[in-house]
């Protein structure tokens, strides 16, 4: 395949592109390089860069691997990314928990307005 078009639509590349991303991420947050993914999950820092650069694609038991090194389930690598939260400005929006709002109580004897 030479036009990115074509890449971009070919499910195995997708996989790996997908796997990489989420991978990266997962590192990120957990402020990890690959040696040390390499040596927390028993795997070789060459196949961990294989996967981060999208040349190869782990096999089950490597997923299993690398799923329990970040405590999520091994399908959670091939899930695609949650949409953005409604976050404006990149803050979060302050919990309504410290606040008690009362609904006022409706009277069915009141006539409608």
């Amino acid at each position: 395949m030479t036009g990115t078009a074509e890449a971009s639509e070919d499910p195995i590349q997708l996989a790996r592109e997908l796997f990489s991303r989420q991978l990266r991420a997962l590192m990120a947050k957990a402020g990890i390089t690959q040696t040390e993914l390499a040596s927390m999950s028993g795997l070789s820092k060459s196949l961990i860069n294989a996967y981060l650069s999208q040349k190869a694609f782990p096999r089950s038991p490597q997923r299993r691997k690398l799923a329990a090194v970040f405590r999520i389930d091994p399908t959670d690598f091939l899930q695609f990314p949650r949409a953005p939260s409604a976050e404006p400005h990149g803050r979060a929006i302050p919990a309504m928990r410290s606040r008690r709002f009362r609904i006022p109580a409706c009277r069915t004897d009141d006539p409608p307005t």
